[in-house]
């Protein structure tokens, strides 16, 4: 069979074992992990459904008090650093770091909120990185904060940013343009 596909024997040999070996790997978990991984399913709270972009309702200018008082999220964290010192800039990073890979954890609302309380940081860097978490995370339920925050923003190019995340998230997702197209 071998000189029929032009391989050597021993190929053929190797790859059948390897692939018996993957399949047992695979097909042998242990059953408290198939247990686990089968109640932590069943447990799984399913993500409330994103409103239809039309559903929204229309942007209005929110002031400063306005945004205020809608701002229910926890404070921002504040770098236990000197300013200008070395440390402070590590935290820095290693803050910015954690914002974006938060920002991939789809439909988890503590999540959504840890990032969006950095909208207010005291931090540029941190607003920016969160800013840019929030459009990752796709929620729509991120508009009326960064709206507020747009309301808050420290300079008028901050502001548009944020504002422009806000539109961004009203736009239709791509499986919403394909249900309209497919009515």
């Amino acid at each position: 069979m071998a000189a029929l596909f032009g391989m050597n024997p021993k190929l053929i040999i190797a790859a059948a074992a390897l692939l018996v070996a993957v399949a047992v790997f695979f097909f042998s978990r242990p059953a408290k992990e198939a247990e686990e991984s089968t109640a932590a399913a069943a447990t799984k709270v399913e993500p409330a459904a994103r409103p239809a972009p039309d559903q929204l309702p229309p942007t209005t200018p929110v002031t400063r008090k306005e945004a205020l008082k809608k701002w229910d999220l926890p404070k921002a964290r504040v770098s236990p650093h000197a300013e200008e010192s070395e440390d402070h800039e590590i935290w820095i990073r290693e803050q910015v770091a954690e914002l974006q890979d938060l920002g991939w954890f789809f439909d988890e609302p503590e999540v959504l909120n840890k990032v969006m309380a950095e909208l207010r940081s005291p931090e540029p860097e941190l607003r920016v990185a969160a800013r840019e978490a929030v459009i990752n995370l796709s929620s729509r339920d991120a508009i009326p904060y960064l709206e507020s925050a747009a309301a808050l923003a420290d300079s008028e190019e901050e502001q548009k940013a944020l504002t422009e995340a806000a539109e961004y998230l009203k736009l239709p997702t791509i499986l919403e343009v394909r249900d309209q197209k497919g009515k």
